[in-house]
């Protein structure tokens, strides 16, 4: 196995009530955080800007008057990228006895340049959305990784939190793990051999 592709959010990193909190006490609402997060990830425009083909800027300062009373997009878009994740530590302490790994995440352009800055230390490399056109599920995401890195699906093993996103890399021939727990990621990376622990622990 050459190549480890891992997702970002639910994989290497976390958000808990925290964040919730903090963009509760920082907007004036006329519903809620919550509302506004349902609609903004159901508009149609959303996967287009983690495609590259709307600007994320826009579209929030499109739903935002809805649900703040002062809307500032710039100001909600500063708040988001600022936020502190909790970050998959034990994992990336890994990094170095697992095969080459590369991000493979959707995002927006905003967001996707801070991520692949942060993680540069860590990974060969990563595949964003927003820079490549296609964003998963679709199997044309993967199939992009596969001729840029000019490996076989074979030789790749992907991680992600969401099924659809697992089940699409599955249909692109690369072997695809579902997210639930450290303890069962590095599980499955020994009964694959890409992970060896003599002492059974992790």
């Amino acid at each position: 196995m050459k190549i480890l592709l891992l997702d970002v959010d639910g994989v290497l990193q976390f958000y808990d009530a925290r964040l919730a909190e903090r963009f509760a006490s920082a907007f004036d609402w006329k519903t809620s955080h919550r509302d506004f997060l349902m609609e903004l990830f159901a508009d149609a425009e959303y996967p287009l800007a983690q495609t590259g083909e709307a600007d994320f800027l826009e579209v929030i300062g499109r739903i935002l008057p809805g649900h703040v009373k002062a809307p500032d997009a710039e100001s909600y878009l500063d708040t988001w990228l600022k936020s502190e994740a909790q970050y998959n530590n034990e994992l990336l302490d890994l990094l170095p006895e697992l095969p080459t790994a590369y991000l493979a995440t959707n995002q927006d352009s905003y967001r996707g340049k801070l991520i692949a800055a942060h993680y540069a230390p860590h990974f060969e490399g990563a595949f964003v959305s927003y820079q490549m056109g296609v964003r998963k599920p679709a199997i044309a995401y993967f199939e992009y990784i596969l001729q840029q890195l000019e490996v076989s699906p074979g030789q790749c093993t992907f991680v992600d939190d969401n099924q659809p996103n697992v089940d699409a890399g599955e249909a692109a021939g690369i072997r695809s793990i579902l997210f639930q727990s450290n303890e069962q990621l590095f599980t499955e990376f020994e009964s694959i051999g890409i992970l060896s622990r003599n002492d059974g622990t992790f």
